[in-house]
């Protein structure tokens, strides 16, 4: 009887122990997960930037087009901005333009010794749609 009592606790033990050894794990994995769609969300913001951007005649109506596909995107506590970033629109060639994206993010677990607000960057690259006139 007294043997049966003793593995009792043991088996408690054991799973304080995995327990306490899992939450961190977990929580890390939903940090991980969290910010790959981040990305995927900012993949698809900086096409659509682009799309819009390449619609315009002047590079004036570009940037403005990307800002205003960008301002459509609602930010919350997680996600903290959404904006052009560095150059933000750019012709390398007459056929293309390029539109760069950032975005801040908070993580929903902070973690000590990580950065916990990562800013995520992506370019978009788009045909352009309309010819000037010649």
């Amino acid at each position: 009887m007294k043997r049966i009592k003793n593995q009792k606790g043991q088996c408690i033990v054991e799973m304080v122990v995995g327990t306490i050894l899992l939450i961190p794990v977990i929580l890390f994995m939903l940090d991980v997960g969290f910010a790959f769609v981040c990305t995927q969300v900012l993949d698809d913001l900086a096409r659509d930037a682009a799309r819009g951007a390449a619609s315009q005649k002047s590079a004036k109506a570009a940037v403005k087009s990307a800002k205003n596909m960008l301002s459509r995107f609602r930010t919350s506590t997680l996600i903290t901005n959404v904006s052009l970033a560095d150059y933000g629109v750019a012709y390398p060639a007459k056929d293309t333009v390029i539109v760069r994206v950032r975005m801040d993010v908070n993580l929903p677990v902070p973690f000590p010794f990580i950065n916990n607000s990562p800013k995520f960057l992506t370019e978009a690259v788009q045909p352009v749609l309309t010819t000037s006139d010649s």
